[in-house]
C-alpha cells in the first residue's frame, strides 16, 4: 500500500497509509479494512494472487461474503517463482 504514498499514474495520496493504520488500530478494524480495499482499487495498486487470498481470509474473519472483497476491480501483478 505504500505505493499509494509514492508515484502513481492516477495520482498519489500522501498520508493514506498512516491514516488507514490509525483507523484499523485505534477506531474500527472493519471500516479500516473496507477503506483499505477501496483505496487499493481506486489507486490501481497492483496485488498478487497470494495477497488476494489473504484479503479473502481477513474478510472471512469479519464475516464478509465474497462480494465485499471483490466489490470493484483489483489490478493484478504476475509473480514469478
Amino acid at each position: 500500500m505504500t505505493a499509494a504514498d509514492q508515484f502513481n499514474p492516477y495520482g498519489s495520496v500522501p498520508g493514506i497509509v498512516p491514516a488507514l493504520e490509525h483507523l484499523v488500530s485505534e477506531t474500527d478494524p472493519d471500516l479500516g479494512f473496507r477503506l483499505f480495499l477501496r483505496a487499493l482499487k481506486a489507486l490501481w495498486i497492483p496485488i498478487t494472487s497470494g495477497q488476494l487470498a489473504r484479503f479473502e481470509a481477513i474478510g472471512e474473519s469479519f464475516g464478509y461474503n465474497e462480494a465485499v472483497v471483490y466489490d470493484g476491480e483489483f489490478t493484478f501483478v504476475a509473480v514469478e517463482g
